[in-house]
């Protein structure tokens, strides 16, 4: 249901209710499409947004809550699409994330919380994709993964740690697969094995450690192991060392 006042016969101001009667919007039309400032209710009358309009297209600063009242993003829009700088909340209002948006897209730094405020990860946007540097935290604030992405696919070298910080693997990513060697560690930071991969499938050699030292070799073809080596002076007499460079 609609209801409306004149002013100067051309702008009007407009109330539409849900059909229990309960507010639902509220704000100011000329030539048929919204204009300065309205406010949008949910069914329980709370506020659900809030801002302006120039054309029918929402323009300025604008509000969002959650049903509970508290804050859910807020944000400039430029002729109905969000730009500049825009925050995300939880519905604890704490911040869920941050960053700007270019008409529409998220574009450079943006930072992403858990519910608690602590970080989560960080990075550059571009055309609404990842790219460039990004770091990821755990809860507890250590380092979980960090390394580049290109148009949101990881690229070049990365590092994985463990909860304890401790690494827990490093290696070569091209378009998102893992590529060339691999090193892995466990999770009191010692190195486990050494692999080789093309297009994310295990492709020749694989080392195997214990106490920092290598006890056995395996080599692959797409992901099958098709020979291994229980000690390196046999692993030595069938293979060339340079292949593991």
């Amino acid at each position: 249901m609609l209801i409306s006042s004149t002013l100067f016969a051309q702008k009007t101001y407009q109330k539409a209710y849900y059909e229990n009667g309960i507010l639902k919007a509220e704000g100011w039309m000329e030539h048929h499409k919204k204009v300065d400032y309205w406010n949008f209710y949910y069914p329980n009358g709370s506020i659900k947004k809030k801002g302006r309009f120039i054309g029918n297209q929402e323009s300025g600063y604008w509000y969002f809550h959650h049903k509970n009242q508290n804050i859910a993003k807020e944000g400039y829009y430029h002729l109905g699409v969000p730009v500049k700088y825009w925050k995300f909340y939880y519905k604890n209002a704490t911040l869920l994330k941050g960053g700007d948006f270019i008409d529409g897209k998220r574009a450079h730094y943006w930072k992403f919380y858990y519910p608690d405020g602590k970080l989560k990860k960080e990075g550059r946007f571009y055309n609404d994709t990842e790219n460039e540097y990004w770091k990821f935290y755990y809860e507890n604030g250590n380092l979980k993964k960090e390394g580049r992405f290109l148009k949101g696919k990881e690229n070049k070298y990365w590092y994985f740690y463990h909860e304890n910080g401790n690494k827990e693997s490093e290696g070569h990513f091209n378009n998102a697969k893992k590529n060339e060697w691999w090193i892995f560690y466990n999770i009191q930071g010692l190195i486990t094995y050494k692999c080789q991969f093309k297009e994310h499938l295990k492709e020749g050699y694989l080392l195997r450690y214990h106490n920092e030292n290598i006890v056995k070799a395996e080599s692959y073809k797409a992901g099958k192991k098709i020979n291994e080596w229980t000690d390196m002076k046999s692993f030595r007499k069938e293979n060339k060392i340079k292949d593991l460079q």
